[in-house]
């Protein structure tokens, strides 16, 4: 790392973190790349090599609640990383108003999405489907379930309030006009009469991992050996979460796409149908996604830019037909 590199380390971990989880003296910190929102330490210390995550947003009994999941996972014998207990006992711990969590080092590789095999495919949706037998176990009064619902018209303004962030960039590249184009797109689909802007999430329910795509994972043997970043958990339809883990790790390719849902179905039995459902949930979250944009383009958060797909914005109605006629 370079000095400068160092001199933020230091400004984003207090020192006096060190002290508070029994695992030695602190040699080594580095950040890693992986985080698009919380900032992510390698922490190599005299016992060991670790993980500490920064959190960016989230309240104590939020991040405590995400923690208790994965401990549930771990206990019915699945790779969820928890966090390790500090040394008064605290799941996360709070330094000058900000969240930290220390995690083990996941064991095993990650993989790009473009490194991905059919092998990995129907490893993950393997996995996927054991984690969701385990979670549909779990009690989920703590969680509610989001309301699909939207004002059209207030997201083609959000629409338009990007167009004017991107041409206004001083040195527009390559990947901003690809930007430019697909909030266009997006923002003619939003005004179409064809788009729905709401969704009636029905009452098959459960808790899931929130967040689960390669990105979050790790392969070892030819199987996944982590999983990790369990913040977003959430009460979804089991199908829903199967169908967008899909769609961010194949982009809609049909191969490797029928090969994660269907090992995900032979764990959970998911019929066609469930499976429809799902992908009909998930459409409408997908079209009016602007998360990357407004992060990258309000925020200045260019680690989110990897999210923004590179391809012309279209429907995922429209994606969806292709691929479920593989199934």
């Amino acid at each position: 790392m370079s000095p400068a590199d160092l001199a933020q380390t230091d400004t984003l971990i207090p020192d006096d973190l060190h002290g508070l989880w029994d695992i030695g003296r602190w040699s080594e910190v580095e950040e890693l790349s992986g985080g698009a929102v919380n900032r992510v330490f390698s922490v190599k210390t005299s016992a060991g090599h670790y993980v500490l995550r920064r959190y960016r947003a989230g309240t104590a009994s939020q991040l405590d609640r995400e923690a208790r999941v994965t401990m549930w996972v771990r206990r019915h014998g699945l790779p969820a990383i928890a966090p390790i207990v500090s040394i008064s006992g605290e799941l996360h711990v709070e330094c000058d108003g900000v969240c930290f969590a220390l995690f083990p080092f996941a064991h095993g590789v990650e993989r790009a999405a473009s490194d991905l095999t059919l092998r990995d495919a129907a490893a993950a949706g393997d996995m996927l489907g054991r984690l969701h037998q385990i979670l549909g176990g779990l009690p989920n009064a703590e969680w509610r379930s989001p309301r699909l619902l939207w004002d059209g018209r207030a997201w083609e303004e959000r629409l338009t309030v990007l167009e004017h962030a991107i041409l206004g960039r001083p040195e527009a590249d390559g990947r901003d006009e690809i930007a430019l184009a697909r909030v266009r797109a997006q923002r003619a689909w939003m005004a179409h009469r064809d788009c729905s802007h709401s969704h009636d999430l029905g009452e098959a329910l459960q808790v899931t991992h929130g967040d689960y795509h390669h990105g979050n994972l790790f392969f070892s043997g030819g199987q996944v050996s982590a999983v990790i970043d369990w913040e977003q958990t959430a009460l979804l339809p089991r199908a829903y979460e199967a169908v967008r883990a899909a769609t961010y790790m194949f982009s809609g390719q049909g191969e490797p796409t029928v090969a994660f849902l269907a090992s995900w179905r032979q764990v959970t039995g998911a019929s066609v149908d469930e499976v429809a459902q799902g992908a009909a949930a998930f459409s409408i979250v997908r079209d009016h996604w602007v998360w990357p944009l407004e992060e990258v383009y309000l925020s200045g958060n260019d680690r989110a830019r990897r999210y923004i797909p590179d391809a012309p914005y279209e429907p995922f109605s429209s994606t969806w037909i292709q691929i479920q006629k593989q199934l």
